[in-house]
């Protein structure tokens, strides 16, 4: 049976910066759907997705575009245009993680550290805590932080230098990440879009659980 559960208009992402939230937010799981919509929308338009998200079913199998997407996206195209239209698994570490050898912690003193391809994000370490990173060559060179916090859970975000990538630096960088969230008795979560090969790969090679999908369109 279809069920999706409304949350009151939201303004921003939970992410430095304050960056405006999407128009439309639909997370799909197995015991429900949850609908956000942001605070700016006319009051035709937030009704119109309303009943149409309350349509939605709970989905079978969750690579599978949602039933009521089409006719979301003519409405949303009304409003304006679709500047983004973004769908990826949601997971989460549910397995305790083992220690992980070989990865340190960066935090915003260490900014320097960090491989010239990963500079953009020194000056936002203070809020991107805790950042766990494998070094080679005297760099930090492949990093996972929270790119998510919030009262129970942390999602992680990944980034890897392109002259590092696919010697499973990542990989380590997001067990020693998820291990200190759990340490803390904070759910660790991780996300994604179903077209990104490499970081399936790692939710794969992690065991994660799937638990979900978001989906949101700006």
């Amino acid at each position: 049976q279809a069920r999706a559960e409304k949350i009151s208009g939201v303004i921003s992402v939970n992410e430095p910066g304050n960056k405006q939230a999407p128009r439309f937010f639909l997370g799909r799981t197995a015991a429900g759907n949850l609908l956000r919509l942001r605070h700016d929308l006319p009051r035709d338009l937030a009704k119109e997705l309303e009943t149409l998200a309350a349509r939605e079913p709970l989905p079978y199998d969750l690579k599978d575009p949602p039933r009521e997407q089409f006719p979301i996206m003519h409405a949303l195209r009304r409003h304006g245009s679709v500047v983004e239209d973004y769908r990826g698994p949601a997971y989460v570490f549910a397995k305790p993680i083992p220690r992980v050898g070989g990865v340190v912690l960066v935090e915003p003193q260490h900014a320097s550290r960090l491989h010239p391809a990963l500079a953009t994000l020194g000056p936002e370490l203070i809020h991107r805590q805790p950042c766990l990173a494998v070094v080679e060559d005297g760099c930090a060179v492949s990093v996972c932080y929270s790119a998510r916090t919030g009262p129970r859970g942390v999602e992680a975000g990944v980034e890897t230098a392109p002259p590092y990538r696919g010697k499973g630096h990542a990989l380590r960088a997001t067990a020693a990440w998820a291990r200190a969230i759990q340490q803390r008795g904070l759910v660790a979560l991780y996300s994604t879009t179903w077209d990104n090969v490499p970081s399936l790969a790692i939710a794969k090679r992690h065991e994660l659980r799937l638990y979900g999908e978001d989906w949101h369109v700006r």
